[in-house]
């Protein structure tokens, strides 16, 4: 998770705060900025997990 802050300037958390199962690798997003915010920040995700 630090590294897709570091790298993409994007902030998840992890799904375990939230009643997932630890080890799961789930994440959480918010969905209250505007469209276009979170189409570049979708993006930045994809580009980040596809590089990993």
């Amino acid at each position: 998770m630090k590294e897709l802050i570091r790298q993409k300037h994007v902030m998840v958390v992890h799904g375990s705060g939230f009643g997932q199962k630890p080890g799961t690798k789930h994440f959480r997003i918010v969905f209250l900025p505007d469209e276009k915010t979170l189409t570049k920040a979708y993006a930045a995700i994809g580009e980040f997990i596809q590089k990993r």
